[in-house]
């Protein structure tokens, strides 16, 4: 009697040791899973913030353009064309504050600018670089 008690201890044990180094290889293998998904959590909270640094930095010059066609908007034409232009010669044609005449292509090409309308589109939106989607529909609307 005393033989079979032992036995069946000894099976106990086996049993237990089976169970316990089971459960050690499902701890490592969840540390293992933990520390590549912290990997992957780090990673995309840098990119994350990378993100968020690029859509300020274009947010900013998104505003400084508004605001500086805002600015130009309000002067008038000879003050706001480039380079300085302020006013007109003798043949018409836009001279520079330096007293230089102005090309008659770079004059006509801006009145070209100035009155042209854009065709509509043909496309409802763009992929740009394969991680920005642009939808005309929303720009026009917002």
């Amino acid at each position: 009697e005393e033989l079979s008690t032992l036995s069946a201890e000894v099976e106990s044990l086996q049993i237990s040791s089976v169970e316990v180094e089971e459960m050690r290889r499902l701890a490592e293998q969840h540390a293992a899973e933990r520390g590549t998904l912290d990997a992957e959590a780090a990673r995309l909270r840098a990119e994350n913030a990378v993100l968020v640094a690029e859509s300020r930095e274009m947010l900013l010059r998104l505003t400084d353009a508004e605001m500086r066609l805002d600015a130009a908007d309000a002067l008038p034409l000879e003050i706001a064309l480039p380079g300085g232009w302020g006013g007109a010669g003798a043949d018409g044609d836009p001279v520079a504050t330096n007293g230089s005449a102005r090309p008659a292509a770079v004059t006509a090409a801006e009145r070209w600018v100035l009155h042209e309308s854009a065709l509509p589109l043909e496309t409802p939106s763009i992929s740009y670089a394969d991680r920005i989607f642009i939808c005309f529909a929303e720009l026009a609307t917002g």
